[in-house]
């Protein structure tokens, strides 16, 4: 055919072909306007004019036929015939419809005559444009003669509309299957929303919609691959057909058959997906095309007819379902692919329900019970996500990990609604450490991870909320409330510890210790802090002695440097080495536990010995810091040493005069004990203070002090200084002998 439209001219186009089916078309229209101006001019009576219409159609396609059967295949004889069916089609119409010269039954059997002969001779003629004019004039007929809305008109469009189905199916006329769809939509849908009974409609729905499915099943019958016009003219057929039914019986007040009809849609639809399949007549993704838009009608049905946690929990089940088949295994990957996907949308309709309608977020807000509704519909929504994650996991294990993920943020957010305050607290902890259990004994990778997000929601639920921020506590958080949630956030942390792995359970530990501590810090103010603090280092450090745990003892060394870095901040500053104490017995009592700590801990059999020896020194260090402060603080203005002025100078300067001397003494005296035991750190750590006394008197004291304290600081750190260094001279320790210079046997 393209071969020969390539090799006519213009001129033939023009003159064989556009003449004859403009002719056609014209005659048609001719004919139209003819019936009008007579009936407007009263001209002639109806049935005359019917019966004249009816010989001049038939004569006309009489006149075709013959043309094309002893003159050749001319564009003029398609054109005439389908010229004449037109016709035939408006005849037929007018006469039933709006004359109502014959019965509609007589006027259906007419139509259905010349639909019989249209179809015949568009098939045996393979002529397209009969086809066009014919069925889809045909087609248009109802609207071309005016014909009402009615039941019968209805009954002639389907039969025009099954024959045209018939034709361009078997020819594979695929485009103009749109256009029988786009003409026949209109007057059907028209017909529905005006229908005066509820069967009428439902006839009409069913007719139309069985006609509009048989053509994309028509089209699509025999293909290996889907075709896009099949494709999309089910797609249309099933929105058109769901859309104009559930809205028209509406109308009705027939709501409840209108949820019948979304549902019978969608079984129908899921029943041609499965024959589809099943049978091979039809490519396998049309199947699933039919199977998706059954399963998408169904949830409509749905959820328009049940509300609240019935909804939820269907969408769950739905999702069970799919899960079922996901467990299948062994099915190719677009139906694999599909079946997730069907999963995973009937999943989040089910949350979409639970946290929009039923549980929405405004819940926490209001606090309160969250009533039987909202719980019944995040319980439902839970179940379905384990279900459908234990049935999932023979087939696609990243399935389970997000499925069981969203069942546990779905529990999480029940209880956030259903509890508050200290119960909130407990219950995360108590799911915590469940999870925890699981995923040891499972391993199972979500439930470890959960356990840990549970812990971490328990932590910010008592921080914020129960036990206040610290420093920012205020006076209206209740103790006994805050005191339970720390120890169960704590106590989750161990139990998570002692069955977690290995790697987490240091953190876990230092996450235990850092909410007792943070719990001293909500209840305890004052000197009693850094005081609990270090008592809770010298029993964490015993602990670890007792459990072989490192990860305990650096908790320990944690709280020490809390308790110390509180001192030094609150109680005991650096500038106190100047300006005294504010509170000498606060800071005596804090840092003599600092120092009992530290020294406490430098037993702990875990440490090596650099370690120890740190912490041994460190406790020197405190005490020496001590004891620096306890002889400044009686000189300072204000101080218990006022008025005990020496030699008539200013107290201030008696006190740095004196904390010069104690640190020479203090350095001379480590220095002797250093020599005499041996002890390389401990000499280092003596020549260091005696550094630093020689920095402070040559850069302090000579600036500070007047005269005579500047004469006796200088002349009692060069006596030390002198006599340390004879001590050194008489009991260095003895060099390490050179063994390159031994005998080869002792070496």
């Amino acid at each position: 055919m393209q071969e020969a439209l390539a090799g006519r001219s213009l001129e033939d186009l023009l003159g064989g072909r556009v003449l004859a089916w403009v002719g056609g078309l014209a005659v048609l229209i001719g004919v139209a306007f003819l019936f009008a101006v007579a009936v407007s001019q009263g001209w002639i009576g109806e049935g005359t004019r019917t019966l004249l219409a009816g010989v001049g159609s038939a004569a006309l396609l009489g006149l075709g036929v013959w043309l094309h059967e002893h003159r050749g295949r001319t564009d003029a004889a398609l054109a005439a015939v389908a010229t004449g069916v037109s016709a035939l089609f408006v005849t037929v119409t007018v006469a039933a419809q709006v004359y109502e010269l014959f019965p509609a039954v007589l006027g259906l059997v007419l139509a259905l005559g010349v639909g019989s002969l249209a179809t015949g001779l568009a098939v045996r003629w393979e002529a397209r444009g009969i086809a066009t004019l014919g069925l889809l004039g045909g087609l248009l007929s109802p609207v071309l003669a005016g014909a009402p809305p009615e039941l019968g008109t209805m009954a002639i469009l389907f039969v025009a509309a099954g024959c045209a189905v018939a034709v361009l199916t078997r020819q594979r006329w695929k485009t103009l299957s749109f256009g029988v769809f786009i003409i026949a939509v209109p007057q059907w849908v028209g017909f529905v929303f005006a229908s005066p009974s509820v069967i009428e409609a439902l006839a009409v729905l069913i007719a139309f919609g069985a006609v509009g499915a048989a053509a994309a099943v028509g089209h699509e019958s025999g293909a290996q691959k889907l075709c896009s016009s099949s494709a999309f003219l089910l797609a249309l057929n099933a929105i058109v057909g769901s859309v104009a039914g559930w809205f028209a019986l509406g109308e009705l007040d027939e709501e409840a058959i209108g949820r019948l009809w979304l549902a019978g849609l969608a079984v129908v639809h899921m029943a041609i997906g499965m024959a589809a399949i099943r049978s091979g007549r039809a490519s396998r993704d049309f199947g699933l095309l039919s199977l998706t838009l059954g399963v998408v009608v169904a949830d409509v049905a749905f959820a328009l007819a049940v509300d609240g946690p019935a909804r939820a929990a269907g969408f769950a089940a739905a999702g069970v379902l799919f899960a079922a088949l996901v467990r299948r295994g062994g099915i190719p990957a677009a139906d694999a692919s599909l079946t997730t996907l069907g999963l995973g949308v009937h999943v989040a309709l089910g949350m979409l329900q639970a946290l929009v309608s039923d549980a929405p977020f405004e819940l926490v807000e209001q606090g309160g019970s969250p009533g039987f509704g909202a719980a019944a519909s995040l319980v439902a929504v839970a179940a379905g996500c384990f279900v459908s994650a234990r049935l999932a996991e023979a087939g696609r294990k990243e399935l389970r990990l997000v499925l069981d993920s969203v069942g546990l943020a779905v529990v999480a957010y029940l209880t956030v609604l259903s509890l508050d305050g200290t119960q909130l607290v407990l219950a995360f902890a108590l799911e915590a450490v469940v999870l925890a259990q699981i995923g040891r004994g499972a391993e199972d990778p979500v439930a470890s991870w959960g356990a840990y997000a549970h812990l971490a929601l328990a932590l910010g639920q008592t921080v914020p909320n129960v036990a206040g921020p610290w420093p920012l506590v205020g006076e209206s958080i209740d103790p006994l409330a805050a005191s339970v949630s720390v120890v169960a956030v704590s106590a989750a942390a161990v139990a998570m510890a002692r069955t977690g792995p290995r790697e987490a359970a240091g953190c876990l530990d230092g996450l235990a210790a850092a909410c007792m501590a943070y719990l001293a810090a909500v209840l305890l103010d004052g000197a009693a802090l850094p005081i609990a603090w270090a008592a809770g280092s010298m029993a964490l450090c015993l602990i670890a002695s007792w459990s072989r745990s490192v990860g305990v003892a650096r908790s320990g060394l944690g709280y020490l440097g809390l308790s110390l870095g509180y001192a030094l901040a609150y109680h005991a500053p650096p500038a106190g080495l100047v300006e005294g104490l504010a509170e000498p017995g606060a800071a005596t009592a804090v840092l003599a536990a600092v120092a009992l700590g530290a020294g406490v801990a430098s037993r702990c059999p875990l440490w090596h010995v650099g370690p120890r020896q740190s912490l041994a020194a460190g406790t020197g260090l405190v005490l020496l810091y001590l004891a620096s402060l306890l002889v400044v603080t009686p000189f300072q203005p204000g101080g218990a040493g006022e008025s005990a002025a020496l030699l008539d100078l200013a107290a201030r300067q008696q006190g740095q005069m004196l904390l010069s001397g104690l640190w020479s003494l203090v350095g001379f005296a480590a220095l002797v004990v250093g020599l005499r035991r041996d002890i390389e750190k401990l000499r280092l750590a003596a020549l260091t203070v005696l550094l630093v006394t020689v920095a402070k008197v040559f850069l302090f004291d000579l600036t500070t002090l007047t005269s005579v304290y500047r004469v006796v600081s200088f002349t009692a750190l060069g006596l030390l200084l002198l006599a340390a260094a004879f001590v050194w001279q008489r009991m260095r320790p003895k060099p390490l002998p050179d063994m390159r210079e031994a005998p080869a046997g002792i070496r």
